[in-house]
């Protein structure tokens, strides 16, 4: 993978932008083709599972952060494969979970919610050759930040995102109750930003009634991590006003918030503290402005008139260094992310859906088999062998 920054075209506009890696920045990217079905290596499935699966946490700074969690490295990058996979078949419709008693369908575009929810992308994208035989869909991405919309809705919240007075968390059934609080052009400004050409004006009544190419299509929301589920609702509310015409807007968060004893966790790359390592900025209505008079397209016209929705870029020689792992981050992030797929492919990385049943029984178990892992009762009384997959759990992922 190349490091270095080119200048290319925007094939939406013809205006010149500066691409960072393709992982980082993949909406105008054509979709990638699925490979053939993976092998992995004979060595390697000849080895000792002890040697076989530990990977040098030094080669993973970022992810090895995980370890002051009580992680280490083989038991954390299992999860992320693990969790990439489960994410990938929840976009191409092939998982068994459901969406609010409804059947994930086959997304045609998939919106990933800035900034936590972009590094699921970078996940999703690198390993969808591995794990989906489908042709990968559009990648978009919107900012959404449930306090601030919360606010333009008029739903009064404090800093906690309570509604002021009570002991009540905002929802967003109450987002929605307040809806006809926002400005009248608010949906129009998002649905520009889903125009393949961009748009010739602002007139909001012009800009609703020009296609997006979503007519009849499913949409699938991303976000990192769930815990009111405010923000994805918010989202999808938006989202249902701005493309009525899509046949479907359904949801999914990346993350399990709890691990098996009832921990809270959240990805490496979520925090609070820092805006650092997700490869986005904030929103900023002056960004976009600036770049549409600099560069002036349908394309940044589009952005400049739906800014309320858009992180604003960032140069990513200029990140700060994070605070859990080294300078330029978001690279740093995205190149361990090829890592983790080189060393997967190579045999040394566990993977195991952590719910089988919603990833496919079936799956599960050719996954394992290709892997030279047999499934095991687990029985007390005796060491389980060294290639079950009860063994891999039990000792490779133990935390040392």
């Amino acid at each position: 993978m190349d490091n270095k920054n080119t200048t290319t075209t925007n094939p939406n506009s013809n205006e010149p932008v500066t691409t960072k890696w393709d992982i980082l920045t993949d909406e105008a990217k054509p979709a990638a083709q699925p490979a053939e079905e993976v092998t992995f290596p004979e060595d390697v499935l000849n080895m000792d599972f002890d040697e076989r699966f530990n990977v040098d946490p030094a080669e993973f700074p970022a992810f090895n952060h995980h370890s002051v969690e009580g992680w280490n490295i083989n038991k954390t990058l299992s999860t992320y494969v693990g969790l990439t996979a489960e994410m990938i078949a929840t976009i191409d419709g092939t998982t068994n979970k459901k969406d609010r008693l409804e059947k994930y369908k086959p997304a045609d575009c998939v919106v990933y919610l800035d900034k936590s929810a972009r590094p699921v992308s970078w996940l999703a994208n690198t390993f969808w050759d591995v794990f989906s035989k489908a042709k990968r869909p559009e990648s978009k991405y919107l900012l959404i930040d449930r306090g601030d919309w919360f606010r333009r809705a008029d739903v009064d919240v404090d800093a906690g995102y309570y509604i002021k007075g009570t002991n009540e968390l905002a929802r967003s059934s109450d987002f929605e109750r307040n809806m006809d609080n926002l400005p009248p052009d608010t949906y129009a400004k998002l649905r520009g930003l889903f125009i393949p050409e961009g748009i010739k004006n602002t007139d909001p009544d012009e800009i609703m009634n020009t296609p997006t190419g979503l007519e009849g299509k499913n949409i699938l929301v991303v976000d990192e991590v769930g815990h009111s589920g405010s923000t994805l609702g918010i989202a999808k509310a938006l989202l249902e006003k701005a493309l009525p015409e899509a046949a479907s807007i359904q949801t999914s968060y990346f993350w399990l918030p709890k691990d098996p004893n009832g921990k809270m966790t959240v990805p490496v790359w979520y925090s609070s503290d820092i805006n650092e390592g997700r490869g986005i900025g904030e929103l900023s209505e002056k960004f976009f402005k600036d770049r549409h008079e600099k560069f002036d397209t349908d394309h940044t016209r589009a952005q400049a008139y739906g800014d309320i929705f858009l992180g604003s870029y960032v140069d990513l020689n200029k990140e700060h260094r994070a605070y859990y792992y080294g300078e330029n981050p978001s690279r740093e992030l995205a190149s361990e992310i090829q890592k983790m797929k080189k060393e997967f492919l190579d045999g040394r990385i566990a993977f195991y859906p952590l719910n089988a049943y919603d990833y496919g029984v079936g799956k599960t178990t050719d996954w394992l088999k290709r892997q030279g892992i047999t499934i095991t009762p687990p029985d007390q009384n005796s060491t389980p062998p060294k290639n079950s997959l009860s063994y891999i759990k039990q000792v490779i992922h133990e935390n040392k």
